[in-house]
C-alpha cells in the first residue's frame, strides 16, 4: 500500500512548477479518492442494513422518514407491521439458497411480500426486503437480475423514496468493484436510466455519470465524455456535500479545457463559491481543490490573453496556507510579477505590482525586485544597456540561486510573451516621455527609445492603432509626435466652471481684506482727531 504521506508530498513537489495537464487529472483523481472515502463513510452510516426494531438501531435521517414519502409526493402512514413475515421470508430464502435454488426461485419468494410491505407503507421492512434483495444478487455476482429487479422496482406504483434510495447507494458501492467490464458498464448504465429524474437519488446519477465519462475518455471519445459530463447541473443538487459539488465541477472544467472549450469552462469556474478554499482543512483536501481549480483559471486566462488575470491567480495560489514557508512560493511569486508586467498599465496593474514588491518572501528574490523597480520608477529603460545584460538570462535560461519560470519557456506561446514583454516595456518608455513631452520630434523620441526612426514609427503606430496611447499624434511632414491627451468638451467645461469659482473666490477673499483695512484705518483716523 502506498504511503499517503509520501505522495502527497509528490502532489506538493510538482506543484513547485506550472502543472500540466496530466498532473493536474492526477491531482484531480487523488482528490476524488478523498471524496469517494468520504462519501462510502456517510452511505456506510445511511446504509445501515436491516432496520430493527429498536430505536437506537435507527438513524436520525430514518426517524425524519418513518412517515413514508411516495414516489409521487404523497405522505403515507404506516397500516401494518410486517416484521415478522418480513423474518420468516428471509428464513425460508436462506434455506432455499442453501438447496442450491436459483435466484429466480427466491425472489419469487420476496416479490409477494414487497408488494405488500410497499401498499401497506411499512417502510421499515420494505427497505430491508430491497437491501435483502440486493445483497443476495450481488452474493450471487447475477448482476443482470439485479439489473432487472432495479428497473422493475423503480416502474411500481406507490414506490417508497426512501427505501429505494437505501438500495441505490449499497448498489452504486458495489458496482466499483465488478471486475466484468461489460457487466459493470451495463449495470451502470440501468442505474442511470433508472435515477434519471429522480431528485432523491440525484447525487447517485451524478457519481454514476463521472463513472461513464471516465470510461468513454479512457477509450479516446473526449467529445462523448464531456457531452455526458455537462448533462448534470451538479450545481443545483442540494443532497451533494460541497467538496464533492466542487470536485464535480472543476471534472467539467477539465473536461472543457481538453476540449478546447474556454467560454464554457469560465461558466463552470464561475458557478464555484472561491470562499469555499478559506476553510480549515487539516487533511488538506480543499487545500489540493484549490491548486487545481487556479491552475486551471490560469490556464483559462492564458488562452484569453489576461495577464493580470494570471497574476491574481498565481497569488491565490501563493496564499494557499500548505504551501507556507516553501520553495513553492517564491516560484509563485516570480511567476506574478512577471505576468504582472506582461499586463497593459492600469491602476489595477500599478497597485497589484507594488503590492507583489512589498511582500517579505519577494524581497528574497533580488533579481525579481530589481526587475519590478525598472518598471516603478519613472525613468526611461534601455532595452539593450539595461535590461538585456541583466535579466535575460535569468528569465529564459535562470542563473545560480534563481530558477527560471516556464513563462518565457522557449516554445511559441514563450516567444509571443517575450515579445509582449518588449512591447510592455516600450509602453513604459512612452509613458515616461509623455510626462515630460507634448510634442517631440522623431529623432529625439528615436534616440530615447534606442531604435531607429522607422523601428520607432512602425511601433507607435501599433500602440495607437491597439489603442493603448490612442491620443499620440504623428505629423509626418514635420516629423513631430504630439503626446498631449486630448481635452473633451465636458472636461474643457469643468475646468472653466473650476477657475470661476476660484476667481470668484479670490476676488471675494480680496474685497473682504480691502474693507477690512478700510475699517482699521477709519477707526485709527478717528481716534487721532479725538485726541
Amino acid at each position: 500500500m502506498a504511503n499517503p504521506t509520501a505522495a502527497k508530498t509528490a502532489h506538493r513537489r510538482s506543484r513547485s512548477t506550472d502543472l500540466g495537464a496530466k498532473q493536474l487529472a492526477d491531482l484531480l483523481k487523488l482528490s476524488e479518492k478523498d471524496n469517494d472515502q468520504k462519501c462510502e463513510e456517510r452511505n456506510n452510516k445511511f446504509i445501515a442494513g436491516e432496520i430493527g426494531n429498536d430505536l437506537n438501531e435507527i438513524t436520525s435521517e430514518e426517524l425524519q422518514k418513518m412517515v413514508t414519502d411516495v414516489n409521487d409526493g404523497r405522505l403515507m402512514k404506516l397500516e401494518k407491521d410486517y416484521s415478522s413475515e418480513f423474518n420468516e421470508m428471509k428464513n425460508s430464502c436462506d434455506k432455499l439458497l442453501e438447496q442450491g435454488r436459483d435466484l429466480a426461485t427466491i425472489l419469487e419468494q420476496s416479490s409477494r411480500l414487497e408488494k405488500l410491505t410497499r401498499l401497506g407503507m411499512d417502510m421499515k421492512n420494505h427497505t430491508n426486503i430491497l437491501m435483502y434483495t440486493a445483497r443476495l444478487c450481488i452474493q450471487l455476482k447475477d448482476y443482470d437480475t439485479l439489473g432487472d429487479y432495479i428497473t422493475m422496482l423503480s416502474k411500481k406504483r406507490g414506490l417508497l423514496k426512501f427505501s429505494f434510495s437505501k438500495m441505490i447507494s449499497l448498489v452504486c458501492i458495489e458496482v466499483k468493484s465488478i471486475d466484468d467490464e461489460k457487466v459493470r458498464d451495463k449495470l451502470v448504465e440501468t442505474l442511470r436510466n433508472v435515477t434519471a429524474g429522480k431528485i432523491y437519488v440525484e447525487i447517485h446519477r451524478a457519481r454514476l455519470t463521472r463513472l461513464v465519462s471516465q470510461r468513454l475518455e479512457r477509450e479516446g471519445k473526449l467529445d462523448e465524455a464531456w457531452n455526458i459530463m455537462m448533462e448534470l447541473q451538479v450545481e443545483t443538487f442540494g443532497s451533494m456535500e460541497m467538496d464533492e459539488k466542487v470536485n464535480y465541477l472543476m471534472e467539467q472544467m477539465r473536461l472543457s479545457i481538453l476540449k478546447g472549450e474556454w467560454i464554457r469552462a469560465l461558466v463552470i469556474s464561475r458557478k464555484i463559491n472561491r470562499s469555499f478554499f478559506d476553510q480549515d482543512d487539516a487533511m488538506g483536501v480543499i487545500h489540493n481543490l484549490k491548486v487545481i481549480y487556479f491552475n486551471y483559471m490560469i490556464q483559462i486566462s492564458l488562452n484569453d490573453g489576461e495577464y493580470l488575470e494570471v497574476a491574481r491567480h498565481y497569488l491565490e495560489i501563493f496564499k494557499t496556507p500548505e504551501l507556507k514557508d516553501s520553495v513553492e512560493q517564491v516560484h509563485l511569486l516570480k511567476c506574478a510579477a512577471l505576468y504582472t508586467l506582461l499586463a497593459q498599465h492600469s491602476n489595477e496593474q500599478w497597485d497589484l505590482l507594488h503590492r507583489i514588491a512589498e511582500i517579505k518572501k519577494f524581497k528574497e528574490i533580488p533579481v525579481y525586485g530589481a526587475l519590478v523597480k525598472l518598471f516603478t520608477k519613472e525613468e526611461l529603460v534601455n532595452y539593450k544597456t539595461n535590461f538585456l545584460p541583466d535579466f535575460e538570462k535569468a528569465l529564459r535560461v535562470g542563473i545560480p540561486n534563481c530558477e527560471v519560470t516556464a513563462v518565457f519557456e522557449n516554445t511559441e506561446k514563450g516567444e509571443k510573451r517575450w515579445n509582449d514583454f518588449k512591447i510592455r516595456m516600450g509602453e513604459h518608455n512612452l509613458r515616461m516621455v509623455a510626462k515630460y513631452y507634448s510634442k517631440i520630434t522623431f529623432a529625439r523620441l528615436a534616440n530615447l527609445m534606442d531604435c531607429s526612426e522607422d523601428e520607432m514609427e512602425t511601433f507607435l503606430c501599433d500602440l495607437i492603432v491597439s489603442g493603448v496611447i490612442p491620443h499620440a499624434k504623428i505629423d509626418r511632414p514635420k516629423k513631430v509626435i504630439s503626446l498631449k491627451a486630448p481635452v473633451d468638451n465636458l472636461g474643457v467645461l469643468d475646468s472653466w466652471a473650476s477657475d470661476v469659482n476660484k476667481l470668484t473666490g479670490l476676488l471675494n477673499n480680496i474685497s473682504h481684506l480691502i474693507l477690512k483695512e478700510e475699517m482699521i484705518h477709519k477707526n485709527y483716523v478717528e481716534k487721532s482727531t479725538y485726541f
